[in-house]
């Protein structure tokens, strides 16, 4: 980059207006530089004083280039913008004509499950968002592994969105995958979800998985508390009848 400053005018050449909420508007500037050799910055403003793009260029002394702003206008700017473009202290404006879009339907998964056990339900749920701004209706079908299990209506205004829930029952035919699918004109998307065999052993009450139930244990326990204080006592019993055995017995 030059330390020299330029002096950078800017013309706007052409734009591809109308364009259609959504959609990107291109203003294409001529820029020339009358200063000194040099960079500057060529800024695309809005009605509202907002800065909506801006590119840097360098020219030579004299020399001149073409060079594009976008800007992509939502619905809430539907009618006439008036678009400025700058460079330098100079400044050109332009008024543009943004159009209404057509409702378009655009589907997203929401929420699903990774997987449910064999024999249980699951429920996937999507997000139906009409990206235009105007009022449309759409046939939404709902799929699972690509049969269409169900039909519906669905209408928007633009910009509006709405959640679409479905619930499929598992079944008991074993380890599989299901897809659910949720599909307008427009978009679709789709949810597969694993279905899972679960081994539960089943325990009685009072009987842990290990082999010997609580109450064994629990006998066990008490019976030591009892025994273990009574060891010198039985030990001296069996000593006396060893001692008076042999006594009483003749060799």
């Amino acid at each position: 980059m030059s330390d020299q400053e330029p002096t950078l005018s800017a013309v706007i050449a052409e734009t591809n207006a109308p364009v259609k909420a959504g959609d990107e508007l291109t203003v294409t500037v001529t820029v020339s530089n009358r200063g000194e050799e040099g960079e500057g910055t060529v800024t695309l403003i809005g009605a509202d004083g907002e800065e909506l793009d801006s590119t840097d260029v360098e020219l030579e002394a004299g020399a001149e280039e073409t060079a594009e702003l976008t800007w992509t206008p939502e619905g809430s700017d539907v009618g006439e913008a008036e678009l400025t473009v700058e460079a330098d202290e100079e400044s050109v404006s332009e008024t543009v004509t943004v159009e209404d879009a057509p409702a378009e339907f655009e589907v997203d998964i929401e929420r699903a499950p990774e997987h449910v056990p064999e024999g249980g339900s699951m429920t996937v749920s999507a997000v139906i968002t009409n990206t235009g701004t105007l009022e449309g209706t759409t046939t939404l079908e709902i799929t699972v592994n690509d049969d269409v299990v169900q039909t519906q209506e669905v209408s928007l205004a633009g910009g509006e969105e709405e959640h679409v829930e479905y619930t499929h029952e598992a079944g008991d035919s074993g380890p599989s995958d299901v897809t659910i699918g949720f599909e307008t004109a427009d978009d679709s998307a789709s949810e597969t979800v694993a279905i899972v065999t679960e081994s539960v052993s089943i325990v009685r009450p009072g009987e842990s998985k290990g082999g010997m139930s609580i109450f064994a244990w629990l006998m066990f326990l008490g019976m030591a508390i009892i025994l273990i204080p009574l060891l010198p006592i039985i030990a001296l019993i069996k000593l006396i009848d060893m001692l008076f055995g042999k006594r009483g017995n003749p060799a």
